[in-house]
């Protein structure tokens, strides 16, 4: 039940705080909530998650995803 929680928060921060940062909010805080304490594992695989994924589509496969925060606030602030 946590874990849905959880995937729906992540859901609605991604357009806010951008693909990057709310991927390591969510994997960071499904990994505490699995029982996973030792904090540099949590921030190892959590930055090493966000980043493999993010190049893998942005630059591999070519599917753009939602930019870094103070992109995504620059282009909303244009229309």
């Amino acid at each position: 039940m946590i874990i849905f929680v959880l995937s729906a928060i992540y859901l609605a921060i991604i357009p806010r705080l951008g693909y990057v940062v709310s991927t390591f909010i969510y994997t960071s805080a499904s990994m505490a909530v699995l029982g996973v304490r030792r904090i540099a594992t949590i921030a190892a695989i959590s930055v090493g998650a966000s980043a493999v994924i993010f190049i893998l589509f942005a630059y591999v496969l070519g599917v753009p995803l939602p930019p870094f925060p103070f992109l995504s606030l620059v282009i909303m602030e244009e229309y």
